[in-house]
Order: C-alpha cells, then sequence, then structure tokens
C-alpha cells in the first residue's frame, strides 16, 4: 500500500502516541480498489489492527486525536481540505460485525518504511473470508486481488492450513477450489462459514448481546 496523504497523517499521530497497531494492507489493496473504481465511486478507507488495549481506551485515544466516530468500529478523518478518509479499527483480531474471524500475532508483523502491516498470508485469509461474512460473496475488487495472488503462486499449503483451523478442512477446500476456478461463492458454503465461525471466538456471545440490545431499543 502507498498511503494517501490523509492516511499517512493518521499513521504518523498513531506512531507519535506510541500506539501498537498495524495497518491491514496487502501486495495488491491499492490495484484491487483502482479495478473496482473504475466501474463504481469507490472510496479508499484505511484498516487497522490494534494492540494491548481496551475498546474504551482506544475510543478515548482517537477521539482525542481528531477523529470522529461514525459507528461501532468506523471513525473517519476530515482533512483541513475537507476530504474524508474511513477509517475501519480492530483489536488483535480480524473482524466484521461481531463475527472475529481470526487472531493477528505481533510477531508476524512486517516493517513497512517504519510502521507495521499484517502478513501477506494474514491478508490473504482476511481477502478470503471477510467478504463472504460482510457481503455473502466476493466484490470486483476481492476477485482482483485473490487472481493475482493465485497467479503469482501465493496460494500455498500454508494459505489452506490457516483456512483449515479458522473454518475446517471440508469448507477450506471449497473455497480455495472456488477461488482458483473464479466461481461463483455457493450460499450454502457461505452459511456454513458463518455458522462455523458463529461458535469460535465469543461471537454467538456478541450476536445474542447485540440482539438483546437492538430488541431494548
Amino acid at each position: 500500500m502507498t498511503p494517501d496523504q490523509n492516511a499517512q497523517t493518521i499513521i504518523s499521530k498513531l506512531m507519535e502516541k506510541k500506539l501498537s497497531f498495524a495497518i491491514i494492507t496487502g501486495r495488491f489493496e491499492e490495484a484491487g480498489t483502482l479495478h473496482e473504481q473504475e466501474t463504481k465511486n469507490l472510496q479508499a478507507d484505511l484498516d487497522i489492527v490494534f494492540f494491548d488495549i481496551s475498546r474504551a481506551q482506544l475510543h478515548e485515544k482517537l477521539l482525542n486525536l481528531g477523529l470522529e466516530h461514525v459507528e461501532f468500529n468506523t471513525y473517519k478523518y476530515i482533512a483541513q481540505d475537507k476530504s474524508i478518509l474511513p477509517i475501519d479499527i480492530y483489536i488483535d483480531f480480524i473482524n466484521t460485525g461481531y463475527y472475529s474471524l481470526f487472531p493477528i500475532q505481533k510477531e508476524n508483523l512486517l516493517d513497512c518504511d517504519g510502521y507495521n502491516i499484517i502478513s501477506e498470508s494474514d491478508y490473504i485469509v482476511y481477502q478470503i473470508l471477510e467478504p463472504l461474512i460482510k457481503f455473502s460473496g466476493y466484490k470486483k475488487r476481492h476477485w482482483y486481488r485473490l487472481k493475482r495472488y493465485i497467479d503469482e503462486g501465493y496460494f500455498t499449503s500454508e494459505i489452506k492450513e490457516r483456512l483449515c483451523s479458522i473454518v475446517g478442512c471440508f469448507l477450506a477446500t471449497c473455497l480455495i477450489d472456488t477461488i482458483s476456478k473464479k466461481d461463483h461463492v455457493d450460499k450454502k458454503i457461505v452459511q456454513l462459514i458463518k455458522l462455523r465461525l458463529l461458535f469460535k471466538h465469543g461471537n454467538f456471545l456478541r450476536m445474542m448481546e447485540q440482539r438483546i440490545l437492538k430488541n431494548g431499543q
């Protein structure tokens, strides 16, 4: 990733505050975004995973840095020129909604121009799972990135082993076969993945808490 000026400003502010964090990005992040922008007005954002901090503490620090809270784990930075940078924050885990997908290990982080980014294998697994939970399928940018990783030999046994540990080997094999053929992901497979993840990492409890809170309102 080549951060734009707004993203670089936020990264610098986080480093000044000595927060432990890593940018969620990969080799084809920017190219995939540009690919989808050709047919859709897609706004680039910044995804950050933080470590060694509670959500309440992080929320306070982000507000003190001038960020505005939008909803749950989404913030925005409004620059002097009125341009807006959406920022999604994570703590220890890659997550979407109440689903925690898998943890990010600090020992696997990579240095990029003085700040940390997640490992390429973590980013690939993120690109495989997050769109299925969030959108129940892949957008153009996701297909573009995944195809590039396949074409350049990044879909190694390590990726399959990581997926097996998260969703089980049957679903991992189905996913890799589907992605390799750039085929439509069957809705039943997506449902099984969501069900499998629902009973990991406290996801079921968070789901119940959100539903109770929503019903209470």
